[in-house]
């Protein structure tokens, strides 16, 4: 048996202060909290809870501690964590922070309560909201999913297409002023007859097609309800490195929808859905294509709906970027202007 004196020092690195604190509701329900900080390096974190494994790793790590042999074999490999950065309003110090409290992934910081966040990065859960990291977070994991995913096979034998309706499908018009802003935006019902080309130097107009849902179909004969208004902020462009499952370039198009008007608080309370369109005017031939279309829901909670769409770089090309936005239940449409892009080869 060894003696313990004749163990070697213990070696000191750097002191810990570990507060436990708790509050009780005025149902007797108890909420902790714990923080530390290091005083040598100055890193501080705060937990959700009472102390636990977490914190056990979080002091290992920032202390560069040795780690005691078989002390983590039973556990499993982290998972690899997705890019927090990629959500507006999250730098790289908050991204670490959450990754130190076990929130890796986009699933997982949007199923984090509002509360839980607000206590973790000490702000308030006003400015959480505002910001729309939840409703990102959402976006970009249904994102990353779709991207991840395998390319269907092709059936062997494939159904005979149904028969459109006359009016299953809409036409859009953008008008670009000569600097690509947008001044006027149309959806045609199939009695109007579409703008008369204008003068090259004045700007151009893009044209698509789509097709909405059969109540909007229906609604094309009853007007617009003018009530109900669609604002898109500007559209910014990010280009993605690495993205799961897509070896070429892919941009993020950025934005945020929001609904104003006599109506909109009444709408919003119904969660109406809305279709959103990534588009790109070549300059060169004048001809609109669309990059992506995505679907949503608003939420009455949030007044207003970050959009994060990722779509793969067009072909070689200068295009005008633009983002069209509409409520599938209604005719209301929003566009936003966006960058020039050039394409090289």
């Amino acid at each position: 048996m060894t003696n313990s004196d004749e163990r070697p020092a213990a070696r000191e690195r750097a002191a810990f202060h570990i507060s436990i604190e708790y509050i009780t509701d005025s149902a007797g329900q108890v909420e902790w909290q714990t923080r530390a900080d290091h005083e040598e390096s100055g890193a501080q974190m705060v937990w959700p809870g009472a102390p636990g494994e977490q914190l056990l790793h979080w002091l290992v790590s920032t202390a560069e501690l040795p780690v005691e042999p078989g002390a983590q074999p039973s556990e499993q490999p982290a998972a690899p964590a997705d890019d927090f950065t990629q959500i507006l309003g999250i730098g790289a110090a908050t991204a670490q922070r959450l990754y130190g409290a076990d929130i890796r992934t986009y699933d997982q910081l949007a199923a984090t309560p509002v509360a839980e966040l607000s206590a973790l990065l000490n702000m308030l859960p006003e400015r959480i909201i505002k910001r729309g990291w939840i409703a990102r977070a959402r976006a970009l994991s249904k994102l990353a999913s779709l991207a991840s995913r395998p390319p269907m096979p092709k059936a062997e034998a494939e159904p005979e297409p149904r028969p459109r309706r006359a009016s299953a499908a809409a036409q859009i018009e953008l008008h670009f002023d000569e600097n690509g802003a947008i001044f006027e935006q149309r959806l045609l019902r199939e009695t109007e007859t579409p703008s008369a080309p204008i003068r090259r130097e004045e700007g151009y107009i893009a044209r698509f097609f789509v097709e909405p849902s059969t109540l909007l179909s229906e609604q094309l004969a009853h007007g617009t309800p003018g009530e109900v208004l669609i604002e898109l902020d500007e559209l910014e462009l990010e280009e993605l490195h690495g993205t799961a499952g897509s070896a070429a370039p892919q941009l993020c198009a950025r934005s945020v929808l929001r609904l104003s008007g006599f109506g909109a608080a009444q709408l919003l309370h119904n969660r109406p859905s809305y279709l959103a369109f990534i588009l790109a005017y070549e300059l060169e031939t004048g001809e609109t294509k669309m990059l992506q279309s995505v679907a949503g829901q608003l939420e009455p909670e949030t007044h207003e709906e970050p959009l994060d769409i990722i779509f793969a770089m067009p072909e070689v090309g200068r295009y005008q970027m633009a983002l069209v936005t509409m409520l599938a239940d209604y005719t209301a449409l929003g566009a936003a202007t966006g960058p020039r892009l050039r394409v090289n080869p």
